[in-house]
């Protein structure tokens, strides 16, 4: 019998909700999300300090409270800003934060292609190079930190892309296809 539903948070843009699986499974997503605050990140004057915003309520987290709050969903979406290295290595420690508090933590990557998987080894580039991973598309080393922080955390990674002539056929033919 499933226990009572998780909570769902909705930090700035990005939101998590509860599935009911017990399997913990992050999603992280590319382009539109953002998830913690951008602190100190080009392109962002002004801002000097990591912030973190329930959606929501408006309410500022603590990082304590959002992993607190990610680590009881079931599945959380997480996206950043594209081309920001600054937010990449941001985003990679909220995962190993995250995998520290939440065991069995899983992500999926749109960085490959569906049921990808990666085996990191001492040459992190030649490791996501040998799951699907393309370089020059996602312009290496921009992903470094995020996928660094990864490897570092020995957390399980997959790919949950669409193979590119799926990606083509819908580009062509529409939803229909």
């Amino acid at each position: 019998m499933p226990g009572p539903a998780r909570p769902a948070i909705a930090p700035v843009s990005a939101a998590a909700e509860p599935l009911g699986r017990r399997r913990r499974q992050l999603l992280a997503a590319m382009g539109g999300a953002t998830l913690a605050g951008v602190g100190g990140c080009a392109g962002w004057p002004g801002v000097e300090e990591e912030r973190i915003v329930e959606v929501a309520s408006g309410r500022r987290l603590t990082r304590t409270e959002l992993l607190a709050a990610l680590a009881g969903c079931e599945v959380v979406l997480l996206g950043e800003l594209h081309d920001n290295p600054r937010h990449h290595a941001r985003r990679g420690a909220l995962l190993a934060d995250l995998a520290a508090v939440a065991p069995g933590t899983a992500l999926v990557a749109e960085h490959l292609d569906r049921g990808r998987a990666v085996a990191f080894g001492a040459d992190l580039r030649a490791s996501l190079v040998a799951a699907g991973f393309d370089v020059q598309g996602w312009q290496w080393p921009l992903h470094e930190p995020l996928f660094a922080a990864i490897a570092r955390a020995r957390l399980p990674l997959r790919g949950g892309n669409a193979p590119r002539e799926r990606v083509r056929e819908v580009a062509r033919s529409g939803l229909a296809a």
